[in-house]
Order: structure tokens, then C-alpha cells, then sequence
């Protein structure tokens, strides 16, 4: 399709704080849609993902435009 541009994949990293944000914001909208009666997701659980002793945590986003539209996260 012309004037499509493919998504990009992104690593992230803790401090930074523009994919973080776009990843927890992707989260919110994710557990309004999907969970409305549970708790919210939690801004400080969110921040704290990369800093469990012991784990490398890595993560990728997915942007369209500026927008976040899907998430990778895995702990090893």
C-alpha cells in the first residue's frame, strides 16, 4: 500500500522514558478494554520491571508513528 510505512520495533530500556510511558499507556488502554472490573495497572509496578536483581528483563516496542501499538517482554 503506498504512503504505509511499516511498523517499528524498538528495545527498550529503563531509562527510557518515552517507550516506557508509550508502554504503560498501550497497558491502560489493554485492561480497560480487557479487564475493566480488575484494578488498574500500576505506574510504580510498571517502572520497577527492569530492576529485579538476579533477571535480565528485556522488552521491545512496536510503534506506528509516535504511537505504541504492541509490546514484547520477557525475563531471563
Amino acid at each position: 500500500m503506498a504512503g504505509v510505512s511499516a511498523p517499528a520495533i524498538e528495545p527498550v530500556r529503563a531509562d527510557d522514558r518515552a517507550a516506557m510511558d508509550g508502554w504503560f499507556g498501550l497497558l491502560q488502554v489493554s485492561h480497560v478494554h480487557d479487564a475493566p472490573e480488575l484494578p488498574p495497572p500500576c505506574p510504580v509496578g510498571h517502572a520497577a520491571r527492569f530492576s529485579w536483581p538476579g533477571f535480565e528483563p528485556r522488552a521491545w516496542v512496536v510503534r506506528e508513528g509516535h504511537e505504541v501499538v504492541a509490546v514484547a517482554h520477557l525475563t531471563l
